[in-house]
């Protein structure tokens, strides 16, 4: 997901919303985009710790940064399989 993509998604659901689409589709739709922003800080966690690992530059705060976007992944339901990666 693109910068500002996430923002334009969520501007879209509350004007979903506000038309009365349906608070199940609006829920469903909203746990997508949860998880899909999920997977990319993820990604973008993943790729930092490795170009710190590459550059023997990891420390703590780096680990720390690693282990919150996991469980968040976790939590969000990104898939397992991305998560062991």
């Amino acid at each position: 997901m693109e910068a500002g993509q996430e923002a334009e998604l969520r501007e879209a659901l509350a004007a979903a919303r506000a038309c009365g689409v349906e608070e199940a589709s609006l829920a469903a739709a909203e746990a997508q985009l949860c998880t899909l922003a999920a997977e990319c800080e993820l990604s973008a966690a993943t790729e930092l710790l490795i170009s710190l690992e590459e550059a023997e530059a990891v420390d703590e705060e780096s680990e720390v940064a690693f282990a919150a976007a996991v469980r968040e992944a976790t939590s969000a339901g990104v898939r397992p399989s991305m998560i062991a990666e």
